[in-house]
């Protein structure tokens, strides 16, 4: 009644209810512009390390490394299955024999059967084909280094300023 007597509208009237929503509506949106500020301080030296990962081309070299590896672990696996190749000759007969022994029975047929005379025919020629895999792993190894390392040092001048 008094409201009503004094002029002003029921609108414009306070009203305590209301007024502690609105508060409380005005707190959180206070907290979460706060915990946005917060997250973002916390935030800022990832965003320097990123910028710096960037700056540093890291993925570049990551990429010229993975390139490299990917071009010479062919090379390698051939040297050394050629070096596997010159052991497996320098071992005495009967440790050959054992060896044969060993990997068919493993196979379907056993030592006696197919598998015996599969792992026969393929360490014969295993040893027989050591040296030429070996030149050929080594060549291609030189090769494969070679046509990658002058982009490792291109790559790797830059920073030398």
């Amino acid at each position: 009644m008094a409201a009503a007597t004094s002029g002003t509208p029921e609108c414009a009237r306070e009203h305590p209810a209301r007024d502690r929503a609105s508060g409380a509506k005005h707190d959180k949106t206070q907290d979460v512009k706060q915990d946005v500020e917060r997250a973002g301080e916390k935030a800022r030296p990832l965003a320097a390390f990123w910028t710096k990962l960037n700056n540093d081309w890291v993925f570049n070299f990551a990429g010229t490394l993975a390139y490299g590896f990917l071009t010479s672990i062919v090379p390698i696996l051939l040297v050394i299955i050629g070096i596997g190749g010159f052991l497996l000759g320098a071992i005495s007969p009967d440790g050959q024999e054992r060896l044969e022994t060993s990997i068919a029975n493993t196979l379907p047929g056993g030592a006696s059967g197919n598998g015996g005379k599969i792992v026969h025919a393929a360490l014969s020629s295993f040893h027989a084909g050591a040296g030429p895999l070996l030149i050929l792993g080594i060549g291609t190894l030189l090769i494969a280094r070679s046509a990658s390392a002058p982009t490792i040092q291109w790559r790797a001048s830059c920073f030398r300023r």
